[in-house]
């Protein structure tokens, strides 16, 4: 997985880099087939934001925002939101396969 880093008009600590990576990371076992990941740093006066945005084969990319005071704060909204988007899109895979009850499989055949 390819993880580019981009600040606007700052420059996020190097422990928050980190995590932000750590984080990225970890999400490979919601969604393993994850081909890229952008983060973008950005201050606008005390609002600090990151976005970030997830590449997956034959999905529209995921772009999720996280904005608080700090980078850290920001990150933590970020990637909670991120969790949530891919599992409701895992959700949403599982249950179009399982939508359908063995009976109405056989009827559909017949």
């Amino acid at each position: 997985m390819n993880i580019t880093i981009v600040a606007r008009h700052c420059t996020p600590p190097n422990a928050v880099v980190d995590r932000a990576m750590e984080r990225i990371r970890g999400m490979t076992r919601l969604a393993p087939r994850i081909l890229a990941a952008d983060l973008v740093f950005e201050v606008e006066g005390d609002d600090h934001r990151v976005e970030a945005r997830v590449t997956l084969p034959g999905q529209p990319m995921i772009v999720v925002n996280g904005r608080g005071g700090t980078f850290g704060e920001a990150l933590d909204e970020m990637v909670d939101r991120l969790r949530r988007g891919l599992r409701r899109r895992n959700g949403r895979r599982r249950s179009r396969r399982t939508a359908m009850t063995g009976k109405e499989l056989m009827a559909g055949r017949a």
